[in-house]
């Protein structure tokens, strides 16, 4: 049996994509995937200029309902571009972040990047 919420598959991209949950590490991890695969960066206007391309914006971080109602889109655009996953980063769980937490981790079928060793049990070596 599917594990609770995992019932509605389609709300998750086809993809591969990690949830970093940690977000002292976030662009450590982003940097880690993309020396190996194509990587997608999905984040916050604030994150952004972080990132080279590929990366989908979610929306600001002080605005978490435009993140949210952005948050399936983005999952749908990952589908489209030619990498190999996503790499989405975390959201304050207040309010309605959340909300988008929950669905992030949904729709990473529960792949979160705690440290930088947790990386190894998502993707090969």
């Amino acid at each position: 049996a599917l594990a609770p919420g995992m019932k509605y598959k389609h709300y998750a991209p086809r993809k591969k994509m990690l949830l970093v949950e940690n977000m002292s590490i976030f662009r450590e991890v982003v940097e880690t995937l993309r020396k190996k695969y194509k990587v997608a960066v999905l984040c916050s206007t604030e994150k952004a200029p972080m990132f080279d391309d590929p990366k989908i914006i979610l929306g600001s971080e002080k605005n978490l309902y435009e993140v949210a109602k952005n948050l399936f889109a983005s999952f749908r655009k990952l589908d489209t571009l030619d990498v190999d996953l996503g790499v989405l980063q975390s959201f304050p769980e207040t309010g309605i972040g959340l909300a988008i937490m929950n669905r992030a981790r949904k729709a990473s079928g529960m792949s979160i990047i705690k440290e930088m060793e947790d990386i190894e049990k998502y993707v090969g070596n």
